[in-house]
Order: structure tokens, then sequence, then C-alpha cells
């Protein structure tokens, strides 16, 4: 089963590797950070809203970060830093 936060993934994974890329032509090889989601208020709350649908639904296996691997490390990046 696909996670509900897939689509947010995606989004997050497109902008994340555009600013790798540009990083690394314009600074070399300097860390991106969760930080830099660049999400305005509104895509905020609806991510954070549907992070906590999710996660009291989905079956979150101990000691794992991403329920039943599916979702993705970036939504949960931006999850953490908020």
């Amino acid at each position: 089963m696909p996670c509900a936060l897939a689509s947010w993934h995606e989004r997050l994974d497109r902008h994340f590797s555009a600013l790798r890329e540009l990083r690394a032509k314009t600074l070399g090889n300097q860390p991106i950070f969760a930080l830099e989601h660049r999400l305005t208020g509104p895509a905020i709350l609806e991510l954070l809203e549907q992070i906590a649908t999710y996660s009291t639904q989905a079956q979150i296996s101990a000691g794992s970060l991403l329920p039943n691997g599916t979702c993705g490390w970036s939504v949960w990046a931006i999850w953490v830093t908020r």
C-alpha cells in the first residue's frame, strides 16, 4: 500500500534535488538543510495535518522513522524541523 504522503515526498524531493544541483554549481559541496523546504504557511499547515492524520492511522514500526518503509525521508525531515 503506497504511503498517503507520497505526493508530498515527491514534491519535496524534487525541490531538494534542484536545490542540491544549484548549490553544487554555485557554492560547491555545501550542505542542504531541511529548513530550506520553502513551504509557505498554508502548505506547512496542510502537510502537518496530513502527517498527523497519517501517523494516527498507520502502523509505525518500532525503531523506524518511516512508517511501513514507504513514505520517504523528506516528509519526516520537514516534520521534525517544525
